[in-house]
């Protein structure tokens, strides 16, 4: 399952390897899914694992995986340009 105390504590992981200047993936895994995606990607995830919440409980994968492909860009895109 999601744990919701998780996001504030990826992005300030993800601002320290900014400020660092270094080039590293944070990977979001466990309970992601279209309520989740956009509070990890806004906190800094870069690379989601998709299971039984986000894809393989949905009759159609392809479908799903678009839609979250989908939203996943729509969440990176508005991020501010300093993230």
């Amino acid at each position: 399952p999601f744990t919701w105390s998780v996001v504030p504590k990826m992005a300030a992981l993800h601002a320290q390897i900014r400020a660092a200047g270094r080039d590293v993936a944070i990977c979001a895994d466990g309970g992601i899914n279209p309520s989740t995606i956009d509070a990890v990607v806004g906190a800094g995830a870069s690379l989601l694992v998709l299971g039984s919440s986000g894809l393989f409980g949905e009759p159609d994968y392809a479908a799903a995986l678009g839609a979250i492909r989908g939203q996943a860009q729509r969440a990176v895109e508005s991020r501010t340009p300093a993230e």
